[in-house]
């Protein structure tokens, strides 16, 4: 069975390309551009990871309260936070919505995919069935550490 994850972007271009790049790499992935998409893609399936854009089309706060809905699953995926945003309020923030990692944009697939296979093995560990924990940022210099 392959992983499946929720990309969450307001950009369909963004969304389309690394809809396409994440497919090449043998996962399932729905995309959602918005709270209303990204509460509706929950009710209709469980993922095993999330890639949330904090700026929605109502902005940040749209983005926190995306991460809030998924980091209160019954079955939790790993959430990868990204934003262009890097200042220590929004990583604050980010953090307590219940995202387990943070990258900063614009940023390459292979970051991207390095953390995705990084959260789902962490997720896979013993202990973590249903519940995610927290992962440590990547250590790349492309990553951007957590406070």
């Amino acid at each position: 069975m392959m992983d499946s994850i929720l990309l969450v972007d307001d950009e369909e271009d963004v969304l389309e390309a690394f809809q396409a790049l994440l497919g090449r790499q043998g996962y399932a992935v729905e995309c959602a551009g918005s709270l209303a998409a990204v509460e509706a893609a929950c009710a209709a399936q469980h993922f095993d990871l999330a890639v949330v854009d904090l700026t929605l089309p109502g902005g940040v706060k749209e983005g926190l309260a995306a991460i809030r809905r998924l980091a209160a699953q019954e079955f939790r995926p790993a959430i990868v936070a990204w934003s262009g945003m890097a200042d220590d309020d929004v990583r604050r923030e980010v953090d307590a919505a219940g995202a387990d990692r943070f990258l900063l944009k614009p940023l390459q697939f292979p970051l991207l995919l390095e953390n995705i296979v990084e959260a789902l093995s962490q997720r896979a560990l013993p202990g973590a069935a249903g519940h995610h924990e927290a992962v440590p940022t990547a250590a790349p210099e492309d990553a951007q550490p957590r406070p």
